[in-house]
């Protein structure tokens, strides 16, 4: 079972109608490096106030990715336009590596 980022990701990189093995091998490839890109362009976005609180969120043992995916969704207004950019990006990184 994927979590709430993972699907987020999945549909990003358009791999809704991969089995699920492939999406699995794909997100294994992507998704620290996608939630990093995520988090750092909304840092830049977001202001310095709720840094600290995004690094907590990071930081806790329950699920923090999609605790922390949850409040920057409720924080910047195209959240989801964000993790295609950033998934979009690296996914194209990795296959230019490849």
């Amino acid at each position: 079972m994927f979590s709430d980022a993972e699907l987020q990701i999945i549909d990003a990189l358009e791999l809704k109608d991969f089995p699920p093995e492939e999406q699995e091998q794909v997100l294994d490839r992507v998704m620290n490096t996608v939630i990093r890109a995520v988090v750092l362009r909304a840092m830049l976005i977001l202001p310095a106030e709720v840094h600290s609180y995004i690094n907590a969120l990071l930081e806790s043992r329950d699920d923090p990715v999609s605790k922390t995916f949850i409040f920057l969704k409720e924080n910047i207004a195209d959240f989801e336009d964000l993790i295609r950019e950033e998934a979009s990006s690296v996914f194209e990184r990795i296959t230019l590596s490849i």
